[in-house]
């Protein structure tokens, strides 16, 4: 039952492989996989946890149409903490490869603000080319204005 030079070199390969691969993983993952017997089962069921099943892909996607969906300002929300959440949105839509027209983005961004900012928001409407202005413009605009809004509401 001697094994021969190329099952002994197949068992080198795979426990180098192994050990390579168990050495970048978080540990949550290892304990997943450290049953398996070789490198190739390992790297296996890490590509399809790291990628997750397609089911997972469809919920994710969804949630995030939801999210991009019923994205609405908070009462009393500051414009930095709007934006940040707005900001953090937009990267995750990117990130998962959807990408919303820029006038869609625009009116997401401009018409869920608090009802205090609507007379900004129709200047900026009457001014600005939405369909190629970016958010980000518009949020310096507004940032721009939050000191005059501040002082209307201190009135």
């Amino acid at each position: 039952d001697k094994l021969s030079d190329k099952e002994l070199k197949q068992i080198k390969a795979d426990d180098q492989g192994i050990q390579t691969i168990l050495l970048g993983l978080p540990e949550d993952t290892y304990a997943v996989v450290d049953s398996c017997e070789t490198a190739q089962e390992i790297w296996l069921r890490v590509q399809q946890i790291m990628k997750g099943s397609d089911i997972g892909i469809q919920e994710k996607k969804a949630k995030l149409f939801n999210e991009w969906e019923r994205f609405t300002s908070n009462e009393g929300e500051s414009i930095e903490s709007y934006y940040h959440r707005f900001l953090k949105l937009m990267n995750d839509l990117k990130r998962n490869k959807h990408f919303p027209e820029k006038i869609a983005i625009n009116l997401k961004f401009l018409n869920n603000l608090q009802p205090e900012w609507s007379r900004r928001v129709t200047i900026i409407h009457q001014t600005k080319d939405l369909h190629t202005a970016d958010y980000t413009q518009l949020y310096d605009i507004l940032k721009y204005n939050q000191k005059e809004l501040d002082e209307l509401k201190a009135e």
